[in-house]
């Protein structure tokens, strides 16, 4: 006696991924596996493309199929998805597998062996770009609306033969390069510009016998902003303020200040010019660490540690396009670009050469600025400074020697000669 079990509950999981099973479906009959038939797979799959061609040849016939069809009764398309279960009758558990389905067509010779049909892929081969011009305007002119046949047509009369634009331009191209190697030749000819030419650094006397003619004082901070700087050096050194009793937090000076004061305080020789130098190298630093958006919207009046008798001047040095109102009013500031914190960069770095003596280190004015150690060596070497690498620190920030010499030394131009 057979026991046949029934299954009552059924488990679908899908198998691990592999080749996909594939389908077929004859258009003219199906396949008798009874038969006698004896049928050879061929199946084609270009590298990269998901479309593959299958040929399945018989004694007397030959078929071709792809799993893209779009015609006959076996459509797929590519957001469909095909399976098929197989079931486990003693386990209860189901196996899907991803299939592809061919709907498979006779093969005619002389009738479906065109270039596009071929049936080995490899052999195809593929539409060019008039054909497929020539074509689409068929379909445009004769199922296309009237603003679209309309726009056909502007675009087929305004469409440019390349090789008559060529021959066309072809003399004004050959005129301008010509122009553009006499120019390059006049440019390599003259006498290349110096730095000082630079309107966004400091003015510099390549001819100096000393370091204190390089860049002079006057040049970097201005007979009236140097009168405002020397009342508050001259209470603060006579002692009738103290740098903390100001209205300014400590927490908003820059370390340059903090660190040098005393030393610039106490000095016998020219204390009053060496704090107000001091102090605007902090006011320059608090402008470069400002935000373009907030100096062009407010001005300075979101610094506190600039003193409100300062932002007028240093808004005319270091912005552009301003529109010449009163100094903090809304709107009145110019642009504060990147090239405008670079030469507040540039002041602030002759500034701090001179107060130190022409010799200094750069790990204190590069963490005020919080800026890399190799824009700080660009731009001593842009105002003609000599710059070592300080051995001493191991680890950590890199840290650089400057200084300046007589005469200053320049990086080369990096511009080449343009061959002819």
């Amino acid at each position: 006696m057979e026991v046949t079990r029934e299954v009552t509950h059924v488990t679908i999981k899908e198998a691990d991924k592999g080749e996909p099973i594939s389908l077929l479906s004859f258009s003219n009959g199906r396949l008798d596996s009874c038969s006698d038939v004896k049928a050879k797979h061929s199946l084609y799959q270009e590298k990269g493309m998901k479309r593959r061609t299958l040929v399945t040849k018989t004694d007397h016939m030959t078929y071709i199929g792809t799993n893209y069809e779009t015609e006959g009764t076996m459509n797929t398309f590519p957001f469909r998805k095909y399976m098929v279960g197989v079931l486990d009758k003693e386990t209860g558990t189901m196996e899907l597998h991803n299939t592809d389905i061919f709907h498979m067509t006779p093969y005619i010779k002389g009738k479906t062996d065109t270039p596009v049909t071929d049936p080995n892929p490899s052999k195809r081969k593929a539409i060019s770009k008039e054909e497929y011009s020539e074509g689409l305007e068929k379909v445009m002119m004769s199922f296309g609306s009237s603003r679209a046949k309309k726009a056909w047509s502007a675009a087929k009369r305004n469409h440019i033969d390349s090789l008559r634009l060529e021959e066309t331009l072809a003399p004004a191209v050959s005129h301008i390069e010509t122009e553009m190697d006499k120019t390059m030749n006049e440019l390599d000819d003259v006498p290349e510009q110096t730095v000082q030419t630079n309107p966004y650094l400091p003015v510099c006397n390549t001819d100096a016998a000393t370091p204190d003619e390089v860049y002079l004082l006057n040049d970097l901070i201005s007979t009236e902003e140097m009168k405002l700087l020397k009342s508050t050096a001259t209470s603060l050194i006579e002692g009738k303020t103290t740098l903390s009793g100001t209205l300014v937090k400590e927490e908003e000076r820059s370390q340059f200040l903090l660190t040098n004061f005393s030393m610039a305080s106490s000095s016998t020789v020219r204390p009053v010019e060496l704090v107000s130098m001091l102090f605007y190298c902090d006011y320059l630093i608090t402008l470069y660490k400002s935000s373009p958006k907030t100096v062009q919207r407010f001005g300075l009046q979101k610094c506190s540690s600039i003193p409100h008798f300062m932002h007028s001047s240093l808004l005319d040095k270091f912005t552009e396009g301003g529109g010449g109102g009163r100094a903090g009013a809304k709107g009145a500031q110019g642009s504060f670009s990147s090239k405008m914190k670079d030469k507040v960069m540039s002041y602030l770095f002759a500034i701090a050469l001179r107060f130190s003596g022409y010799t200094l280190n750069s790990s204190v004015l590069q963490k005020d600025l919080q800026i890399s150690s190799n824009k700080v060596m660009s731009m001593f070497r842009v105002l003609g400074c000599s710059v070592s690498l300080d051995k001493s620190v191991s680890s950590g920030l890199k840290q650089y020697n400057i200084t300046l010499k007589v005469p200053p030394v320049f990086p080369t131009s990096n511009r080449k000669k343009r061959k002819l």
